[in-house]
């Protein structure tokens, strides 16, 4: 089946299945949504939510991105067959491996981990980080621990009720944009470098993390380089039953909506509005 039949069958879902899937993009006051706004599950998407606390707290003092972190405790946050080999292929990118237990990396690095290899253990690692770093910081109490990754999977499918963990895409979107306005005081540094490049096309450039987990998939998005404010972006999608190449279908459809509204062509009701 080619890619336009793909595509059609991808807008037929998404028309079929309102209720099945949520977007919401911003661009600097203008905002619009579509889907539901419940919460909805985000997997690792989610990650972006630690990345904001722990550049929260480098606003503050960077020191903390030299943070030495040992291999061995990052093995104790490894949960063996549960991120399809993430932890291991970012040790190896290190030359370094499970066995490595007195190696140690800088907490810039755990980042990558978490944000370019989707490890959970680095996720946990760093989340662990914050809770430490928060006691006697100015920030202790005006930001919400992020949770960890045992966490993460039994809110993403309840409402979350924290300060700014909310497992919606208008949250997330937003707090792609709080992350894009923190400012870090280290030279040829900025927040937005920690998040991977998804797609590079001429002078548009759009970063940020997607997460999959069996039934589900979601994503953050930041596209920038043309004329105008940077968008922000988040979706989240469920399905069951669906080929391979239908659902990669939908997801595409879904990010292209919700970066560019006008492409959805007035086939998905959106809620618009000024203000976020």
């Amino acid at each position: 089946m080619d890619i336009n039949s793909n595509r059609v069958r991808a807008d037929n879902w998404i028309k079929a299945n309102m209720d099945r899937f949520s977007l919401f993009g911003m661009q600097d006051q203008r905002f619009w949504s579509a889907g539901v706004r419940a919460p909805m599950v985000l997997a690792s998407a989610q990650k972006i939510f630690t990345l904001y606390g722990l550049m929260r707290l480098a606003a503050i003092d960077s020191k903390i991105l030299n943070t030495e972190i040992e291999i061995k405790l990052l093995n104790q946050f490894y949960r063996p067959g549960t991120d399809a080999g993430a932890h291991e292929r970012s040790l190896l990118a290190d030359g370094l491996d499970l066995n490595s237990i007195s190696k140690k990396v800088r907490l810039s690095r755990a980042i990558v981990y978490m944000m370019r290899y989707s490890s959970n253990a680095a996720a946990d690692v760093l989340a662990n980080e914050i809770r430490n770093h928060l006691v006697g910081s100015p920030l202790h109490g005006v930001i919400s621990l992020p949770p960890l990754i045992d966490e993460q999977i039994v809110l993403s499918f309840t409402a979350g009720d924290s300060a700014w963990y909310r497992n919606t895409t208008k949250n997330l979107a937003k707090t792609l944009r709080l992350l894009d306005e923190t400012e870090l005081k280290v030279d040829n540094l900025r927040s937005e470098l920690f998040l991977p490049v998804l797609h590079k096309h001429k002078k548009t450039k759009i970063r940020g993390k997607r997460g999959e987990i069996p039934g589900f998939r979601a994503g953050a998005l930041v596209m920038s380089g043309f004329d105008g404010p940077k968008i922000y972006a988040a979706y989240a999608l469920n399905f069951s039953g669906k080929t391979g190449a239908l659902v990669s279908a939908i997801e595409r459809r879904l990010t292209e909506i919700a970066l560019k509204p006008e492409s959805a062509k007035y086939s998905v009701p959106f809620e618009t509005g000024n203000s976020c």
